[in-house]
Formats: C-alpha cells, structure tokens, sequence
C-alpha cells in the first residue's frame, strides 16, 4: 500500500506533530516540492529516513535533527529495505525565536534543510532534547486551553538545547563529557554525591568513570566536586547569600563546617567567616 502526500502549503495550528512507523517494504512517502508555509521538525527515533531535499539522498538515522525552513522542499521516506520510526512537527515559531537564532541550525551538506547531528553529544544531553520533542508531539495533540503555549514551550526548550549544542560544535567543541559534567556539577554540587553516583549518571561502572574522569580533568572526581563547592560557597558569600559560615557550607554541599572552613581558607587564603563579615559590611566596595 502506498501513502503519497503531496501538499503544498496547508495552514495548521501555531503547532502540530506525531509520530509516525513506516514497516520495512511499505510504500510510504512525502514529497511537497514548494515546501510549506509553516516549518518541520523531523527526527528519526528507528530505523532510517530518506531525505531528498536538493542534491543527493540523505540518511536522517537516530539523533538527526532535521529543521525544514519555510518554502523548502520536503521530501522523506524510509530508506529502502529499512523500517522507519520518525517523529514530525510543524510549527509556526514566534519571531522572538528568530531574534535568539534558535532556528538557526548548521546546513545539511549539500542540501537545503538543517540538521544538527547529536551523536557526538553526551548522553544525558541527547535524552533531553529527545524527551522534550516526544513531549511536544503529546501536547500538541491534547485540546486544552494551554495545549499549544505548552507544546510551544517544550519545542523552544528542545531548540535551544539543539543551538547550544551547534554552537559549542562550531566553536570547536569541548569534550561532551566534561561539559556534561560541568553541566550536572551546577545543578547538583550542593547534593550528596560520590563516584558511584556520579558514574550512574553516565551508565558506567565507578572505575571506568573514575578513570576516564582523571584523564579529562587530571584530578579524582571527588576532588573536583570540592573545588566546585568551595567556588559556589565563594560565590554564595559575595553575593550576600550567606550570612553563617554553617549556611555557606550547606548551601554549597558541606556537611561539616568545620571541615569547609579549613578547605575554604587552604583554597583562597581567607577564613569564610572574615568573607562574610566583609561582603555584608555596609562600606564594602
């Protein structure tokens, strides 16, 4: 059986998206030659797509994200003799989105469509942006009051995961492991943390992390961890934030205060508890 789509510029909703499973052998395709008036967003979650687009056939595998601009041609299938599971969304984004350069995604080589490849990317960071499209594509199909404002918000927070993504690989990418554990240091320094959960978090055993941690950061993991801490601690007092060495400690992840007054002026030379007492002098520059 085949399925052939040839719409040109049909108007949808600000936001509309599904899922789609194409069996191996079915004769499913998509050809709109003028593209559309909205935008698309497809992503392979199985199996292989086949885009063409201008130039030659393109191979939109798993952790492709392709973004077709307005009046772009679209043409996708199932790669031949494959199965294909691929989620799509058309959308109409708000011109902030423009201003923010969210769309403004890496061409794919040859052709005329973006596409942002995520299989370098950490792991945790390709699970975010995938959440969130699946997300999107559930919100957009419930008739609420808020449906689309939600989808909406979803799809903006998987662009702008998407643009950071493209940006830190245009600018010579850092190492996806030591951004990502930057990443989760910031937002959970002040959590109980050791190797073995820090290693769950990238599914691995605790020596291969820690291993692997050494060579990219050139210290252990816990080592780093405290360095992390004292810096929000610092941070945390210049700010004004704390007012009790014990309240500087907790914030930053410290159990025992004693034991972070002894680390915070090893570090910086300063008792934290003179820190205070100059960050909330009201003469202080």
């Amino acid at each position: 059986m085949a399925v052939v789509i040839q719409s040109a510029r049909t108007v949808f909703p600000q936001i509309i998206g599904g899922h789609y499973v194409v069996p191996a052998g079915h004769r499913y395709f998509v050809e709109r030659p003028e593209g559309r008036d909205d935008w698309l967003v497809l992503v392979s979650l199985r199996g292989v797509g086949r885009i063409h687009s201008g130039g030659n056939a393109f191979r939109l595998v798993p952790d492709h994200v392709a973004l077709f601009p307005p009046g772009v041609t679209q043409g996708y299938r199932a790669w031949p003799g494959e199965s294909w599971v691929f989620l799509w969304i058309h959308f109409f984004p708000p011109e902030d989105w423009h201003r923010r350069a969210l769309l403004d995604l890496p061409l794919a080589p040859g052709h005329a469509f973006r596409l942002l490849d995520l299989r370098p990317a950490a792991t945790p960071t390709r699970r975010r942006i995938r959440q969130a499209l699946l997300e999107c594509v559930s919100q957009a199909a419930q008739d609420t009051a808020f449906g689309d404002a939600l989808a909406m918000n979803l799809l903006e927070r998987a662009l702008l995961l998407c643009a950071h993504e493209a940006a830190e690989a245009g600018n010579g990418r850092e190492d996806a492991f030591a951004r990502e554990i930057r990443a989760l240091l910031a937002r959970q320094c002040d959590r109980p943390l050791t190797v073995a959960s820090l290693a769950a978090h990238f599914h691995v055993s605790p020596s291969r992390f820690a291993h692997r941690f050494r060579a990219v950061f050139g210290m252990p993991p816990m080592a780093y961890v405290e360095l992390c801490r004292l810096e929000r601690a610092k941070r945390l007092i210049l700010a004004g934030l704390c007012d009790t060495v014990k309240a500087a400690a907790l914030d930053a992840g410290f159990r025992d205060p004693c034991y972070f007054a002894r680390r915070f002026r090893r570090r910086y030379g300063i008792p934290p508890g003179e820190l205070i007492a100059s960050a909330s002098s009201p003469t202080r520059n």
